[in-house]
């Protein structure tokens, strides 16, 4: 029962955020329409019986937190100095990409996931183009001024997807230590 609560009230937070930000309707309306994967029996089934969608959500924050630096940087870079009017830029930068990647970027993504699982070969490599043709299409989609930011977000999240992976299917050290030890 806790675990049917968790995942209504994850749906009803991420349909909140997209429909309480100040992005024009048509695209409230496809980001919503992605985040519909999550209503799909079966991918739902797959989703939230894992621990894949805790790797998920950590990788879209992840991804956010990078890409805003990422973005500071190249704000120090040009402008020289760091004004009051540059951080609060920052912060609506960060609540775009966390809007864009739990929205969009989470939703291909778990796109993804569900179309290696059927592969037995070139798994990261299908994954990796199924994340940035995703994040190219946002050409045809989106602003193309928006496009070379949404591309830059497919590839962080899709490296930080392998990396989480990786360090998920890795055994610690103390397990390590176990396993010489038995």
């Amino acid at each position: 029962m806790d675990s049917k609560i968790y995942n209504i009230f994850i749906i009803s937070i991420l349909f909140l955020v997209i429909f309480l930000s100040s992005t024009p309707l048509p695209i409230k309306f496809f980001m919503a329409a992605m985040s519909i994967v999550f209503f799909v029996p079966k991918i739902r089934s797959i989703v939230f019986g894992k621990k894949m969608i805790q790797r998920k959500i950590k990788a879209a924050i992840y991804t956010s937190i990078i890409f805003t630096l990422f973005w500071l940087c190249g704000i120090t870079i040009f402008y020289k100095s760091l004004e009051f009017e540059n951080l609060s830029l920052v912060l609506f930068v960060f609540f775009f990409s966390l809007v864009g990647n739990f929205s969009y970027g989470l939703s291909v993504s778990i796109l993804s996931e569900f179309i290696i699982t059927k592969l037995t070969s070139y798994r990261v490599l299908t994954s990796c183009f199924v994340h940035i043709g995703f994040g190219l299409l946002t050409y045809f989609i989106f602003v193309f001024e928006l496009f070379i930011f949404c591309t830059s977000c497919s590839i962080i999240f899709f490296v930080m997807d392998v990396l989480l992976r990786r360090k998920e299917n890795s055994p610690t050290i103390l397990q390590k230590k176990m396993d010489v030890a038995t």
